[in-house]
């Protein structure tokens, strides 16, 4: 039943979620909605608890999941830190974890959910270095500032980080939740649900950070 089930949420997001497959992935969710993860390890210190959101701007169901992650992520408790992470499996799909990580060195995360909306409800093409930057110039952002932090180390190394991040945990889709660097939930109608009682099992055990942890820091 499991497994029909699965078969059936990867067949409806597959057009947004899974276009193209990682070159080696895990087989999850065989027998249940939350498996443990392989090659487990958080990949920061902050918090008692991690939850980590891989996505990709150009997914649907991403989108689509974006206002219900944010209500539930405000329901946290403050020693659970939650952090996003954009992932890719081609290179088409690098400048928007550009586009992200850049947003992120010039503190203006208040665009992120621009993004998406342009993306996908206005059908804005940001998927070119060039589309982006004349995206950021509407958004006010100066040209010079913009093309040098979107090409600069930090990003760079921050994309890297989040990209051997994904490929560690051996995901093929997105929205992924990872819980701790141990779990990984389904995305399904319950993923919320199931990640919350993820966290909620933690918290009760008072689960010290991992000691194994994932280098380089992929976010600040």
């Amino acid at each position: 039943m499991l497994k029909k089930l699965r078969l059936q949420l990867l067949s409806a997001c597959a057009a947004a979620c899974l276009l193209a497959q990682p070159a080696h992935s895990a087989s999850y969710f065989e027998n249940a909605l939350v498996d443990d993860v392989v090659n487990p390890g958080r990949l920061q210190t902050k918090g008692d608890i991690e939850v980590v959101e891989f996505f990709w701007y150009g997914c649907h169901s991403c989108a689509a999941f974006e206002s219900q992650l944010n209500a539930w992520v405000a329901t946290l408790p403050r020693n659970v830190h939650f952090m996003r992470l954009p992932a890719s499996w081609n290179s088409d799909m690098v400048a928007q974890q550009r586009l992200y990580f850049t947003l992120v060195e010039l503190k203006r995360l208040d665009l992120h959910a621009k993004v998406f909306a342009d993306i996908h409800t206005k059908r804005r093409q940001l998927d070119t270095e060039a589309r982006i930057a004349a995206w950021a110039g509407e958004q006010k952002i100066n040209a010079n500032t913009w093309r040098d932090t979107f090409n600069s180390a930090a990003v760079t190394a921050q994309v890297a980080a989040a990209q051997s991040a994904y490929q560690r945990f051996e995901l093929n889709w997105v929205p992924a939740l990872v819980i701790n660097g141990r779990r990984v939930v389904a995305y399904t109608p319950s993923v919320l649900n199931d990640a919350d009682q993820e966290v909620r099992n933690l918290l009760s055990q008072n689960a010290p950070a991992s000691s194994q942890i994932f280098e380089p820091k992929a976010t600040k």
